[in-house]
């Protein structure tokens, strides 16, 4: 449990129109009465910081202002650590290439000084119109640079001519920059926090949105980024969570002290003991080997206990699958699963409950027969093997891969005795067909295998030939790709699937660990990869879950849904 909570305002606190959700000052309260160091850490002013760290119930500890150049003791406003610097080089060297540029210099517990009004609702406190010589004349905190009529990159070229030196500038979401003194930043005003307080820097946790945040997140033994940040600021944080809209920082807080977990975003315990989720989001979506199945095939019994909870508690599941319809019985039986699943990497979606086909996606004969032609033509080696709705066909020289016996034999001691003949030879009864008969009829999807091939390289080579007709993608560690008709993934069929139940991709949550996952977890609200992921979806997704064989997608879940 951290000790030493330094927690950004605006945009991490409080949304863009400055209002704290209820769920997030609960969440705040139960961490200080959980006797955690609460510190609230802004770019704001003591005079703009003060009513917000009341409106948090703050009436004590410490409060970090002007992006780290004023400390304030809440309990004592008056009392203040300040440091200052000699501003005036760096606004002369701005002001000589924008003479145009609004000009802001804090005066501590009274408002600003300014070069002319700023834009009404920007600065609180008084503003008193001065000479430049007035305001940066003397040793000041923190000036603020404006240029309401210019966009951020304008204000950063500018900078970038004045060549500014000795100082720390943070830019603003709009133009808005603030100078401060050199080498302070949140980060160096909480370090003094964190020794005043004596709080080892293993306990200690920071949140923000910001680039001003960015040192702070650094400096925090687990630095987390709102949604909402810019990308930059996501990349170099621990973890990310759900964006202030989405009360982000009362979920996480709720991990670890009591009286977070009310209000929208968190759970609340029924009469039959599962969850209920009061918010997004509303959907699972989790790939199946790799992910949810272990490396041995089995599914824990604690991925089952999350999944049938959070079932019970109105969250839809969906298992979301390159296998083909064929190979589905040993993965739902296991998980118990009796409802909607995408299979064939999104071809087909099934309701398992009512045996219902909700959509079909197939490749033409004409369009294999294309795609077939135009890979023999250029990467020779290839062979290939077809999936249909009810059946497979090989060609002669197509090997059955390692995968694939290994799910048979899983298929084999899971099912009912009865069925366990049937499934025992269901490789042999893979039809064995010449190249016609790979294309007779549409098929769900076309598979290459090459045997010499990384599976990286040709997944490349054979998007390069038919990736204007086809979907192409691999989820194996064998040179086999996987070929889909054209717009066909597993991001797709859950579109279609959420249209059909009311829901948006902001209310999904997805799991998933292979390349063929990619489209799913780049569309879905919130996505996880496995820490046995491939290492394009490690790169491509920012959150990593525990991997397949510590149960990662059902230690997510229980953090996500207050699960115990």
């Amino acid at each position: 449990m951290p000790r030493l909570l330094a927690l950004d305002i605006d945009g991490t606190l409080a949304d863009y129109d400055g209002q704290i959700a209820p769920s997030v000052i609960r969440a705040v309260q139960a961490a200080r009465r959980a006797g955690a160091h609460v510190v609230l850490a802004t770019g704001r002013s003591v005079l703009a910081g003060l009513p917000i760290a009341r409106r948090l119930g703050l009436e004590a500890g410490f409060m970090v202002c002007s992006n780290g150049a004023v400390t304030v003791d809440l309990a004592d406003p008056d009392t203040m650590d300040a440091v200052t610097f000699d501003a005036s080089p760096a606004v002369r060297a701005l002001l000589a290439v924008a003479p145009d540029t609004l000009v802001a210099v804090e005066e501590l517990g009274r408002g600003y000084r300014v070069s002319a009004p700023f834009p009404d609702g920007e600065l609180v406190g008084e503003q008193i119109v001065c000479s430049l010589e007035e305001m940066v004349g003397r040793p000041v905190t923190k000036v603020v640079l404006r240029r309401p009529e210019s966009t951020p990159e304008e204000l950063f070229d500018l900078v970038e001519r004045a060549g500014l030196h000795g100082v720390n500038y943070v830019m603003g979401y709009s133009a808005w920059l603030d100078i401060l003194p050199r080498e302070v930043s949140k980060a160096s005003a909480l370090e003094r926090v964190r020794h005043r307080l004596g709080v080892g820097a293993e306990d200690t946790l920071a949140v923000g949105d910001g680039r001003n945040d960015v040192e702070m997140l650094a400096w925090a033994a687990h630095g987390v980024a709102m949604g909402n940040a810019p990308v930059e600021v996501q990349d170099l944080a621990d973890e990310v969570i759900w964006p202030v809209q989405e009360e982000g920082a009362a979920r996480l807080l709720a991990r670890w002290f009591d009286g977070g977990s009310t209000g929208r975003g968190a759970t609340t315990a029924t009469t039959d003991g599962a969850s209920a989720l009061a918010a997004t989001p509303r959907l699972v979506a989790t790939d199946l080997d790799g992910t949810l199945v272990r490396s041995d095939g089995s599914v824990s019994a604690r991925s089952v206990r999350v999944l049938r909870a959070l079932a019970a508690a109105g969250v839809h599941l969906v298992l979301v699958t390159g296998r083909p319809p064929r190979w589905l019985a040993p993965a739902v039986q296991a998980v118990g699963h009796t409802g909607l699943v995408v299979c064939a990497n999104g071809a087909l979606v099934l309701d398992l409950k009512t045996g219902a086909t909700l959509a079909e996606h197939l490749i033409g004969v004409d369009v294999l027969a294309t795609t077939i032609d135009r890979l023999d033509t250029r990467l020779p080696g290839l062979s290939y093997a077809v999936e249909f709705s009810d059946g497979a066909a090989r060609g002669p020289d197509y090997r059955v891969s390692e995968t694939a016996r290994a799910i048979a034999e899983q298929a084999r001691g899971a099912i009912a005795a009865q069925a366990r003949g049937a499934m025992a030879e269901e490789l042999a009864r893979v039809l064995t067909v010449d190249r016609a008969g790979l294309t007779s009829r549409p098929a769900l999807k076309l598979l290459a295998r090459h045997a010499e091939a990384h599976p990286d390289h040709l997944l490349e080579r054979v998007r390069e030939l038919v990736g204007d007709i086809v979907e192409v993608t691999h989820s194996s560690r064998e040179g086999l790709v996987e070929i889909s008709a054209y717009g066909v993934s597993k991001a797709s069929a859950l579109a279609g699937l959420c249209e059909t139940l009311g829901l948006t991709a902001e209310q999904v949550v997805a799991f998933g660990d292979m390349p063929n996952d990619l489209p799913m977890l780049a569309w879905a609200g919130q996505a996880w990869a496995m820490a046995n992921a491939h290492h394009d979806v490690l790169t491509a997704v920012r959150r990593h879950a525990p991997g397949n064989d510590e149960d990662g997608v059902a230690v997510v879940l229980e953090q996500l849904y207050g699960l115990g």
